[in-house]
């Protein structure tokens, strides 16, 4: 297949059809092309033709190929052969009108690669030209490709365009796409008072998963019109109503979202908030743990610290003590020394002033 394609283009400067510096770039991407992976097959599932394909890729064929071939397929002729037989058989049977519509319209000398890519996905000219009269002109093949791919019609720009956004980046009209976002989407968050958002927040919320429902949810828990940036935060911290519920079961003075969305970030979870109280600590805010996951003050820390000392340390003094990097082991060295009277604080002091310096 390969010496067949390298002996066309050839053929094809010869002739005159192309410029030599056109028949170079092709030859240049032709063996590019050979040495990657066929990309376009793995979009079909299936290493062998099968009735489902045919039927969608029939409206494809149909403007692309020669009557015969073209009537074979619809026949099922081709039932059952590998996707690269498929392939090459396509490539075989193109119209030659079709090539010279693609050229008229700026597409002409494609590799192999890429004529069989505009094929199989519905890139033909009718679909360039209805771009084109969109104001999209001159876009790169690969692109058109992707386009092709994704659905990205000219009828979907048209739907943009009703719903107010006109000249959108064709970066931006594949995100669309690929994210599922369109006019219907859109128009449920103007309902619940989202108006004036950008096509990239809209990508966002669909990316992050805040979708109405999700909003709802908050609506019923009395958490109305909240910014479209918190609503985002909520969803990526995993910041759930369930959740919400459970931390407010051990402390109802939480009710500020940002103070759920630290509990998250921090891990400060019921779990954590019980292995603290069997510790026999009476925790009277959940903000309070939050120091104390920051700074490590784990129950194992707690456990071994208050094996130094005849009471228990507050919680306070434990945070500080991990502030200031006060282990077990530096308590051990200070009481080495012939220090008396340790206290918490008179030991966070010493680890502040250097003491143990002053023996090195």
């Amino acid at each position: 297949m390969k010496k067949k394609t390298r002996k066309r283009i050839l053929r094809q400067v010869a002739a005159g059809k192309i410029s030599a510096e056109q028949g170079e770039k092709l030859l240049q991407e032709l063996e590019r092309d050979e040495r990657s992976n066929d990309a376009s097959l793995s979009n079909f599932g299936s290493n062998v033709i099968t009735p489902a394909n045919i039927r969608n890729l029939i409206p494809k064929l149909e403007p692309a190929v020669n009557e015969e071939f073209f009537d074979a397929v619809k026949a099922g002729a081709y039932n059952g052969i590998t996707w690269p037989e498929f392939k090459e058989l396509v490539i075989e049977n193109i119209d030659p009108d079709f090539v010279k519509e693609l050229a008229r319209l700026g597409y002409g000398g494609l590799t192999d690669e890429h004529l069989y890519e505009f094929v199989i996905f519905g890139v033909n000219p009718e679909f360039i030209i209805g771009l084109q009269k969109r104001g999209y002109k001159d876009i790169p093949e690969r692109k058109l490709i992707e386009f092709g791919i994704h659905s990205v019609t000219p009828e979907f720009i048209d739907s943009m365009s009703s719903a107010g956004f006109d000249d959108i980046p064709t970066s931006t009209l594949l995100e669309l796409k690929i994210h599922q976002v369109h006019p219907d989407f859109m128009k449920q968050y103007a309902k619940m008072g989202y108006k004036d958002l950008d096509l990239k927040k809209f990508i966002e919320l669909k990316i992050h998963n805040v979708l109405p429902e999700f909003i709802q949810a908050y609506e019923k828990l009395g958490y109305k019109e909240l910014p479209i940036d918190k609503l985002i935060a909520l969803s990526i911290h995993n910041v759930t109503p369930e959740f919400m519920s459970d931390v407010q079961k051990l402390d109802p003075k939480v009710s500020d979202l940002d103070d759920f969305i630290s509990f998250k970030i921090h891990g400060v979870s019921s779990e954590y908030y019980e292995s603290i109280r069997k510790l026999g600590y009476e925790i009277e805010s959940m903000k309070k743990l939050v120091g104390m996951k920051i700074h490590g003050a784990s129950p194992d820390f707690i456990i071994e610290i208050n094996g130094l000392f005849s009471e228990d340390l507050s919680l306070d003094q434990l945070i500080a003590f991990r502030v200031h990097g006060i282990s077990k082991d530096y308590i051990e060295k200070l009481r080495d020394k012939g220090t008396k009277d340790l206290t918490p604080e008179k030991i966070v002091s010493a680890k502040i002033h250097g003491f143990l310096n002053y023996f090195d």
